[in-house]
């Protein structure tokens, strides 16, 4: 007898249906382990390809008829694949082979006898950091690239180990969307739909420009004078893309310039919404109103650990 995999999840309304975790991703999870001193994940290539068994697109392509592979349509603006020895890929590049494997028109390559994999078994086998090498036609080109993206979205898909990023200014709740926050919905607000501009970010507009970003909005806000007019069921919910016209990138960059705007004694901090919408606070009022308002709804910190100076 041999052991095939780790059993960890099943059908409650099926019987005799679960799945298996296979030997090979524990193996690359302890190995993933052993290297770093903690879980990287799965290396990914972020950019879209198609493949190119009709003929038309192939001969739209001049591909010759001895070389094959597949055509990237798009890369992501944040992928590492982009750049280093030979400018990276690109737009357009056909990869006839990856780590001197060929990649056939449907986009697979040989694995065992009679079987073919997809291609993305090449990278995704790989751990972030390795280097790999793409053949392409570009002027008969080999490119080295090295695999720093793993399953990296703009809006992350969990959450593990990680407390969750808040800001608190002038009782308004900055955090930022993330895959759980939406869950939140089901699971505690059955009745309540995930807003709709929020579905829609998640399934269309779900790609990273550069590492590190992030979509901020306003979670709640927390009744006091400082923002007393603010009704919460127009704000709550909302992108922030500006706070006094500078375009943010992450809650930390919101924190960092608001406390900016702190040193420099500012009457007014605005935080820019969509449709040109924005919140005026009183720099003044939001200072004198702090401790209150943590006091008044039994928290602790005006802000996570993280984006403490």
């Amino acid at each position: 007898k041999s052991v095939i995999g780790v059993a960890f999840q099943n059908y409650s309304g099926l019987q005799s249906v679960g799945y298996i975790i296979p030997i090979p991703v524990i193996e690359h999870f302890l190995e993933d382990i052993k290297r770093n001193g903690h879980y990287t994940g799965f290396p990914t290539m972020l950019c879209e390809f198609q493949v190119m068994e009709h003929k038309a697109l192939r001969d739209y392509l001049k591909i010759p008829k001895d070389q094959h592979g597949v055509h990237i349509t798009d890369i992501d603006p944040a992928s590492s694949l982009i750049g280093g020895e030979g400018g990276g890929l690109q737009v357009n590049d056909v990869i006839t082979a990856i780590d001197d494997v060929s990649i056939q028109d449907d986009g697979t390559i040989e694995w065992r006898k009679a079987e073919r994999l997809t291609a993305n078994y090449l990278t995704s086998n790989k751990f972030i950091g390795d280097e790999v090498t793409f053949t392409l036609i570009r002027d008969e080109l080999r490119v080295n690239c090295t695999l720093n993206d793993g399953h990296t979205t703009l809006m992350p898909f969990h959450l593990h180990d990680q407390q969750p990023e808040y800001l608190i200014y002038g009782g308004i709740v900055f955090t930022t969307l993330s895959l759980p926050y939406l869950n939140e919905f089901n699971e505690y607000q059955p009745s309540v739909a995930i807003p709709i501009h929020l579905h829609n970010m998640y399934s269309f507009h779900n790609r990273l420009e550069f590492i590190g970003q992030q979509i901020v909005i306003i979670s709640r806000i927390l009744v006091d004078n400082v923002n007393m007019g603010l009704d919460s069921s127009d704000y709550i919910n909302s992108f922030v893309f500006h706070v006094n016209d500078i375009k943010i990138q992450n809650l930390k960059h919101l924190a960092n310039e608001i406390d900016k705007v702190k040193d420099k004694n500012n009457q007014y901090i605005k935080f820019g919404l969509k449709f040109k919408k924005f919140i005026v606070i009183s720099t003044d009022e939001a200072r004198n109103t702090e401790q209150r308002i943590l006091k008044q709804n039994s928290i602790a910190l005006s802000r996570s650990e993280n984006l403490i100076v």
